[in-house]
């Protein structure tokens, strides 16, 4: 390395880069404002996951979860780190997927989906507890957070049994979600086969982004730590589209057909729209 460079000179390279992509892209970026309303009208009503309807409260986290994500692709993109934002798609791909499977089985999608994030908590926390009783750590507030979070799964299991379900069947068939399976019965195997596999290849570190900070000329190899300019766009429009997946699959689970039906038309243009942003 020549020299050292300050946060200053990244922030700073990041911030002109972000400025002159959103000039460029705005012909996607612009797809923000409406997405944005869609995922208001998903959440504009009241759930619960003890109510008689688990799947809108689980859509509406769901669908939230995903914009999110996604405008942190969409800032990483414009700022010149386009090589992390299939770390955070890959997420919104899964929740897509999730939303496929709560659509055909609401209640037990749902609860399966929550049961197994409690439970995987309740793992974690008892984890840390043990660990910190055998090297003499404190515990501090541990001890009542698992006993709060041991009480919601209780909960939930009760919520599940009082619909005739097994708590541990929802766990193994729709917490602990085949991926692949889904795509299979919905007839989209390939999803699985490229979409998730090749963001699994940035998410798990397998040589798949090397190319976009790393390369060799004259006789030396480079390794671009700051900003790059390639990819940028691509890294933009594989976001939105994915999001508006998830927007599909939201309004699909809450039954809100016209969200759905403008999420696709939204989807639909999407080609055009990077086009007219790759010719400014």
């Amino acid at each position: 390395m020549k020299r050292r460079i300050e946060w200053k000179a990244f922030s700073g390279a990041m911030a002109l880069l972000a400025h002159d992509g959103a000039r460029k892209w705005a012909p996607l970026l612009d797809l923000i404002e409406p997405i944005d309303r869609l995922v208001g009208q998903l959440v504009r009503r009241e759930t619960s996951f003890a109510s008689d309807r688990p799947q809108d409260y689980v859509a509406s986290i769901l669908a939230v979860r995903a914009f999110r994500l996604t405008i942190s692709q969409i800032h990483l993109a414009l700022a010149g780190y386009p090589d992390a934002c299939p770390n955070l798609d890959r997420t919104v791909w899964e929740i897509s997927v999730r939303l496929l499977d709560i659509a055909s089985h609401p209640v037990a999608g749902a609860l399966g989906y929550l049961l197994q994030g409690i439970v995987e908590e309740l793992a974690a926390a008892r984890a840390e507890h043990e660990h910190r009783v055998a090297e003499g750590m404190p515990i501090t507030n541990l001890p009542a957070n698992i006993a709060m979070i041991e009480k919601h799964y209780g909960r939930l299991q009760e919520l599940a049994r009082n619909r005739g379900l097994d708590p541990q069947r929802l766990q193994r068939t729709h917490g602990r979600l085949n991926y692949r399976a889904v795509c299979q019965a919905f007839g989209i195997e390939k999803a699985y086969l490229v979409n998730y596999a090749f963001t699994s290849g940035y998410v798990h570190e397998k040589n798949w982004a090397t190319h976009e900070f790393m390369y060799d000329a004259e006789g030396e190899r480079h390794f671009e730590m700051g900003p790059v300019v390639a990819s940028r766009p691509e890294a933009i429009a594989d976001a939105i589209t994915n999001l508006l997946l998830v927007i599909g699959g939201a309004a699909s689970v809450v039954g809100a057909k016209s969200v759905g039906d403008e999420a696709d038309a939204i989807l639909n243009g999407i080609d055009r729209r990077m086009k007219l942003a790759l010719s400014k």
